[in-house]
C-alpha cells in the first residue's frame, strides 16, 4: 500500500534549485535515485567547479577549497562526488602551498572533462 502522506515523502527539488548544500543537507535527495535529476545536479557541480577552478587561477596565496560539502567518495574511481579530490589530497590541502593548490585544481579540471 502506497503511502500518501506528504510528511512521509522525499522533497520534490526541481534541478534549478539543486545546490551542494541541498545535496549534502538531504540524504533523500534526487541524486541518490539517479536518473535526470542526477545527471542535472552532476552538470550544475561540475560547473560550479569550473567556475571557482577559473577564480582559484587569478587569486594570489589565498587559493580557495575546492569543497562544495558534498562529502562522498565515490568508490568506482576514488574521488570525491562533490570536489572531484581523492582522499590524499582533501587532507593535504590546508598544508599545502598555493602552487600546489592551485594545481590541484587544474587537475580537478582535467577530471571534469573526462
Amino acid at each position: 500500500m502506497a503511502d500518501n502522506n506528504p510528511a512521509n515523502q522525499a522533497p520534490v527539488v526541481p534541478p534549478s534549485s539543486l545546490s551542494a548544500a541541498t545535496v549534502a543537507d538531504d540524504p533523500a535527495h534526487p541524486a541518490d535515485r539517479g536518473g535526470f535529476e542526477a545527471l542535472a545536479l552532476r552538470r550544475q557541480l561540475a560547473e560550479q567547479l569550473r567556475r571557482r577552478a577559473a577564480r582559484a587561477q587569478r587569486c594570489g596565496n589565498d587559493v580557495p577549497s575546492p569543497c562544495v560539502s558534498v562529502c562522498r567518495v565515490n568508490g568506482n574511481n576514488g574521488f570525491c562526488e562533490g570536489c572531484f579530490r581523492t582522499l590524499s589530497e582533501i587532507s593535504s590541502w590546508g598544508r599545502s602551498g598555493p602552487d600546489w593548490q592551485k594545481q590541484l585544481w587544474r587537475t580537478i579540471l582535467q577530471r571534469l572533462d573526462r
